[in-house]
C-alpha cells in the first residue's frame, strides 16, 4: 500500500491540519526546503557485527612448555603469597539520567520561519505594531525590504561614528578643501562629496546619508532641483544650502523646499562644522534603519520573541490570525481554515496590513 504523505505543517507548527487536503504540489516541496526541520528517526541505527576470528588465516596457537620445577631449596623455603585481586564483572551499574523537562516549542516552527514560508520577503505590505511594551508604529515595506525612515535608540554611544554628510557643489576647490579640513571631526561623521546633482542622486539611492549640504547653480541638476527630488523622495533627510547671494526670493524659495539654513560663502571649516553637528546632534541616539529586511526589523524590535497576535488582512479576503507565544506560533486560522490550510490561503497574497496587537489573555 502506498505510504501517505507526511503533514509537514503537522511537524512544522505542531497544529493537526485536514489530512484530506494534502496534495504535493509547488509549495509543499518549498515548504520542506525552507524549514529545514529534520527529524530524528525512531528508534537506533544497526550496530555493525563484532569482527570474527578466520580459524583458517589465524595461526596456531603455540604449545607451551610446563614451568620448570624450582630447585629442592627454593621448595623448603616459604614464599609471599600475593593478596587476592578483585574479580572484573563484564556487567557495570550505569547511573539513572533524569530526563530534561520537554519544551511545550519544541515541535512548533517560529514566527521568522513562517514569514519566510509565506513569502514576505517577495512581498509589499504594512506593519503597524500596537503593543503596549513598545512605541506605536506603522511604516511600509516594499519586497520585504523597509522603504520609511524608523528611527531606533542606539544605546552603545556609537550612533554618530556610522553618521553620512554629503557635500555637493560644483567649485570642485571648496569641495575638496572644505572635505580635507573636516576630517578632523571624522569620529562624528564621514563626509562624502558631489559635484553635480545627478552625481548626488546616485549617492543617495545607494548610500545611507544623514545630511545633506547643496550648492545652488550646478550643471544637469541644479541646488533647487535636487532639494525638490530629496523632498520628494526623502522627505526626512535634514538639508542645508550654501550659496554665495541671498536674494528675497531666493531665500523663500529654498525655505518652501525643506532645507534648514541658508549659509553663506565664504564660510570655514569650523563654522561648518558647528552646523553639521548641530543638526545630527538634534535627534541624540536616534538611527534611521531605513532599507533594513523584515527578519532583521523583527528580530532588532524583539517581536521575535514576544506573544502576541499576528494580525494579515487583505480587502476580499478571510481575515489570517496567528497566535504567537515567546516567538513560537501556537496556532493559525483563515476563516474556517486551519493550519497548513490557513497558510495557502495566503501564498498569493499581496498589498496587505500586518499587525503585532497584544494577546486578551
Amino acid at each position: 500500500m502506498k505510504e501517505s504523505i507526511p503533514n509537514i505543517l503537522e511537524d512544522l507548527l505542531g497544529i493537526k491540519a485536514d489530512r484530506a487536503h494534502l496534495s504535493t504540489n509547488q509549495e509543499l516541496d518549498e515548504l520542506t526546503k525552507i524549514t529545514h526541520l529534520g527529524r530524528n528517526k525512531a528508534g537506533q541505527k544497526a550496530q555493525s557485527p563484532a569482527p570474527t576470528s578466520d580459524p583458517i588465516s589465524s595461526p596456531p596457537p603455540k604449545e607451551t612448555e610446563p614451568p620448570a620445577s624450582p630447585p629442592q631449596w627454593a621448595q623448603d623455603s616459604p614464599v609471599p603469597q600475593p593478596p587476592p585481586q578483585p574479580v572484573e564483572t563484564t556487567t557495570s551499574s550505569i547511573p539513572d539520567i533524569p530526563e530534561s523537562e520537554p519544551d511545550p516549542h519544541q515541535r512548533s516552527a517560529s514566527l521568522l520561519t513562517l514569514f519566510t514560508v509565506i513569502r514576505l520577503n517577495r512581498k509589499n505590505f504594512q506593519l503597524a505594531i500596537t503593543l503596549p511594551d513598545r512605541e506605536p508604529c506603522s511604516c511600509a515595506f516594499k519586497n520585504g525590504i523597509l522603504v520609511d525612515d524608523y528611527f531606533t535608540d542606539q544605546t552603545n554611544g556609537t550612533a554618530d561614528q556610522e553618521r553620512s554628510v554629503l557635500l555637493v557643489d560644483a567649485e570642485q576647490s571648496f569641495v575638496v578643501g572644505m572635505a580635507k579640513e573636516l576630517t578632523e571631526h571624522e569620529k562624528q561623521f564621514l563626509m562624502l562629496t558631489a559635484a553635480t546633482g545627478k552625481q548626488a542622486v546616485r549617492i543617495l539611492e545607494s548610500k545611507k546619508i544623514d545630511l545633506l549640504i547643496t550648492g545652488l547653480k550646478m550643471p544637469e541638476m541644479d541646488g533647487f532641483e535636487l532639494l525638490a527630488y530629496i523632498k520628494t523622495h526623502f522627505p526626512a533627510l535634514p538639508s542645508l544650502v550654501i550659496s554665495t547671494f541671498d536674494y528675497p526670493a531666493m531665500h523663500a524659495r529654498i525655505k518652501q523646499l525643506g532645507a534648514r539654513q541658508h549659509l553663506l560663502k565664504p564660510i570655514n571649516s569650523p563654522a561648518l562644522a558647528k552646523h553639521i553637528l548641530d543638526i545630527l546632534g538634534q535627534l541624540p541616539g536616534k538611527k534611521s534603519i531605513k532599507g533594513m529586511a523584515l527578519a532583521d526589523f523583527i528580530t532588532l524590535l524583539g517581536l521575535s520573541t514576544t506573544s502576541c497576535f499576528v494580525d494579515i488582512f487583505l480587502q476580499g479576503k478571510d481575515h489570517f490570525l496567528c497566535r504567537v507565544e515567546k516567538g513560537f506560533i501556537q496556532g493559525i486560522s483563515c476563516g474556517s481554515a486551519k493550519g497548513e490550510l490557513a497558510i495557502r490561503e495566503t501564498l498569493s497574497w499581496n498589498e496587505f496590513l500586518i499587525t503585532f496587537r497584544q494577546t486578551p489573555f
